[in-house]
């Protein structure tokens, strides 16, 4: 009886051996992630913390009490046109 290819399965063993050994030398990166800001980044920061933002609470009180009051109208046609407009991709 004859039997070939004895010993394939070491080659196998040495060639995968020798493939995780090269990947375990590249994944020897210390994991470290790192956030830069650019100095226009900074000033256009700088900028905005300048402007003071409308007071939002007051604008909500209002939009709460007229829609209590059933004073409050919408333009159903802008309505649909944002809705539109986010599902395209083009919102502002």
């Amino acid at each position: 009886m004859k039997v070939n290819n004895v010993g394939a399965d070491n080659k196998v063993n040495m060639i995968y051996n020798t493939y995780n050994a090269s990947i375990r030398k590249t994944n020897n990166a210390p994991a470290e992630d790192r956030i830069e800001i650019s100095e226009a980044g900074k000033m256009l920061s700088s900028l905005c913390s300048n402007f003071e933002i409308g007071n939002d609470s007051t604008k909500v009180k209002l939009i709460k009490s007229q829609v209590q009051n059933g004073t409050y109208n919408r333009n159903s046609k802008l309505v649909a046109q944002k809705i539109v407009d986010y599902f395209k991709g083009r919102e502002v």
